[in-house]
Formats: C-alpha cells, structure tokens, sequence
C-alpha cells in the first residue's frame, strides 16, 4: 500500500490555468522527493493553484517547510496558491505544542 495520495485536477480556460492539487496520507521525510517534483512541476506549469491537504495520517516539518517555500516560490513568480488544510486532532494538537498552531494560516 502506498503511504502518499498525490491527485491532480488541472482547470485550463482561456485566461487562466488553475489545478487543485490534493494531498493524502503521510506527509513525511520519506515522501519529501517525490513530494517536491509534483509541486515544482504546478508551479511551473499552472498560475492559480490550490493545495488541499486531507485524509492526513502524519505530517513532518520537511513537509510543512515544502509548503512554506512552494507559497514563497509560487508568489515570486506572481503565481496564486492557497491551501486548505485538514489535520486531525492529533496532529493538530502536536503542532500547537510545537510552535506551529498558525501553519493553516502561514500557506494561506
């Protein structure tokens, strides 16, 4: 069974190129590469790009720095990324005691 769910929805009118990419599982150290290629490849290739975690079972600072740098990378090149963020109480809990209580907030 694969630890990661990476799902691509790309929305192309004639203006503007949107996706929805969504994020599933464990966000971890180990899932960092492949992690990284997908988003460096959105941000190259689409300019509105909303960023769903969901259905989280672990997530890890090497993640939450990725998608710090993805929003910091994607305004650089006057892109526009969101994220919606879901984490389980457990996660959550475990972010606030760490410092990270804002992190839904910081990648929006």
């Amino acid at each position: 069974m694969k630890n990661i769910q990476i799902s691509i929805t790309p929305q192309i009118d004639e203006h503007t190129k949107r996706v929805n990419l969504t994020l599933e599982g464990e966000l971890v150290l180990k899932n960092l590469h492949e992690l990284t290629a997908e988003v460096k490849d959105i941000i190259k290739q689409y300019d509105e790009i909303t960023i769903e975690l969901k259905n989280i079972i672990n997530l890890d600072l090497a993640c939450i720095q990725l998608l710090l740098s993805a929003k910091q990378t994607a305004l650089s090149q006057q892109k526009r990324i969101t994220c919606k963020v879901e984490l389980p109480v457990e996660i959550t809990n475990v972010m606030e005691h760490g410092g990270l209580a804002d992190f839904p907030a910081m990648v929006n």
